[in-house]
């Protein structure tokens, strides 16, 4: 499945997996009990937040087209969608 970049969203995604696991790992080294992803995107960083199961993990993206994207990529991702955003969860 494929997306597009929408500028008229300010759209810029992380691609750097080694960045993207960096940030994960600094995050993580707090222990958060829970944590909302705004704007998750094509999922960089959701993917490695999706492994931790302890985590009360949200994200909250506006794009339709990239909360499809993460559904399809991510299945443990089931959204929720409330007018102009679309609040995710794990299950």
């Amino acid at each position: 499945m494929q997306y597009t970049l929408k500028k008229s969203l300010g759209q810029h995604f992380l691609k750097d997996e080694s960045v993207s696991q960096r940030i994960v790992d600094a995050v993580m080294e707090e222990q958060p009990q829970q944590l909302v992803e705004v704007g998750p995107g094509a999922g960089a960083i959701t993917k490695y937040f999706l492994k931790y199961p302890a985590l009360h993990f949200k994200a909250v993206e506006l794009d339709d087209e990239k909360v499809a994207y993460l559904e399809h990529s991510f299945p443990a991702i089931v959204s929720k969608r409330s007018g102009a955003a679309c609040s995710i969860k794990t299950r």
